[in-house]
C-alpha cells in the first residue's frame, strides 16, 4: 500500500526551511513515502529537489517517489505529466466551493491552481487522501493562498498538518512518523 504526503508551502519560505524540506523529502523517500506537491517555486520545488536528489544518489530509475500535480501543462516549467485539463471536473469545483466558496468567482487560472491543490491532498481522482501534510506557512498569508487552501482541506479531512513555521512542528512530526512505522 502506498503512503503519500503533501509537501507544500509558500513561495516565500525562508532558505533554511527550504534546506530542511530538501532533507526531509529525501528521508521520506527513503522510508517509502511518495511526495505530492504542485510544482510552484519555493517549498514545492524544495520537496521535489529532495526526492530527485535521493533518487539520483541511489540510482533509482523505476520507482515512483513523487506525484507533481500541475494546474496546467508546463506550469513553472515543470515537466510533470499530471496536469489538469482546461475543463475542470465538477467534483473539483464542489470541493473548492466547500473549502472556500469565494474562489469560484476567481479567474480560471486561480480555480485551476486550487483544483491541483485538491489533488495534492486527496490524490489524482480525489479518492486517496495523503497521510499527512508537511508545509511552511506563516498563516499571515491571504486565506485564499494555495497553501492555506490545502491546509484547510487537510484539516477538513482530519489529515495531520505539520507546519514548519511553528516551533513545536518537529516533535509532533517525529512522534507521528514513529507511530506510523
Amino acid at each position: 500500500m502506498n503512503r503519500y504526503y503533501a509537501g507544500i508551502g509558500g513561495r516565500n519560505t525562508p532558505e533554511n526551511v527550504l534546506m530542511a524540506m530538501v532533507h526531509e523529502a529525501g528521508q521520506l523517500a527513503e522510508t517509502g513515502y511518495i511526495l505530492r506537491s504542485g510544482g510552484a517555486s519555493g517549498a514545492d520545488s524544495a520537496f521535489e529537489i529532495g526526492v530527485d536528489t535521493y533518487k539520483e544518489n541511489y540510482g533509482i530509475k523505476k520507482l515512483t517517489y513523487k506525484e507533481i500535480y500541475l494546474p496546467w501543462k508546463n506550469f513553472n516549467n515543470n515537466k510533470s505529466e499530471l496536469y489538469l485539463p482546461w475543463n475542470i471536473e465538477q467534483k473539483f469545483l464542489d470541493i473548492i466551493e466547500y473549502v472556500n466558496p469565494s474562489l469560484l468567482s476567481c479567474k480560471h487560472s486561480i480555480i485551476s491552481l486550487h483544483a491541483r491543490n485538491c489533488q495534492q491532498i486527496l490524490g489524482k481522482n480525489l479518492d486517496s487522501p495523503c497521510s499527512f501534510v508537511l508545509c511552511w506557512t506563516d498563516r499571515d498569508t491571504a486565506w485564499c493562498s494555495g497553501t492555506m487552501f490545502a491546509v484547510r482541506l487537510a484539516e477538513l479531512n482530519n489529515i495531520p498538518v505539520f507546519n514548519m513555521f511553528q516551533k513545536e512542528w518537529i516533535n509532533k512530526y517525529t512522534e507521528f512518523l514513529d507511530k506510523s512505522d
